[in-house]
């Protein structure tokens, strides 16, 4: 690990501690209930630096370890870490399947949708909230993939640097 990514990783950690730090404080102390409509500025904040670092120290992690396994003599993309890239679009898929469902079943919400507003709705609350906001699924899935290919058009453009 070089030099500058280890002070990465040490602001990365400090900041997911920090947000930790407050989250017990908000919750311990001051009694404030597990919900994003009631923290304060700060906590939003250490919110945003949290999202950041934990991006940020995925980036460094597979940048570390890909580079291990070059300086190995392996190739730089295993099967394992392609095989997580088409994983990544299981969630996708499950939303996709989810809302065809309930475009033949209908929607239910304040009332019950069919067709292409179900699909629409579907898409929205579950994709959207659900997996984009309340649990980060998406966000993460599509950072991951992002990270693949940057990878793989990094190396690949290094292994036809040296050939």
């Amino acid at each position: 690990m070089k030099n500058y990514e280890k002070v990465l990783i040490k602001i990365f950690g400090g900041c997911v501690g920090i947000f930790i730090l407050d989250l017990v404080y908000q919750c311990a102390i001051r009694g404030q209930k597990l919900s994003y409509n009631s923290f304060d500025n700060l906590t939003f904040v250490l919110s945003l630096l949290f999202a950041a670092s934990v991006f940020g120290s995925m980036t460094v992690f597979i940048s570390v370890w890909i580079r291990s396994r070059v300086s190995n003599g392996e190739s730089p993309i295993s099967k394992q870490y392609t095989r997580s890239f088409y994983l990544s679009f299981v969630p996708f898929l499950l939303i996709l399947g989810m809302s065809i469902y309930f475009a033949i079943t209908g929607f239910r919400f304040f009332s019950t949708i069919y067709g292409l507003k179900a699909i629409h709705d579907t898409f929205l609350i579950y994709g959207y909230y659900v997996f984009g906001v309340i649990i980060p699924v998406f966000p993460i899935c599509i950072f991951w993939q992002v990270l693949y290919i940057v990878k793989c058009i990094m190396y690949r453009n290094s292994a036809v640097r040296t050939a």
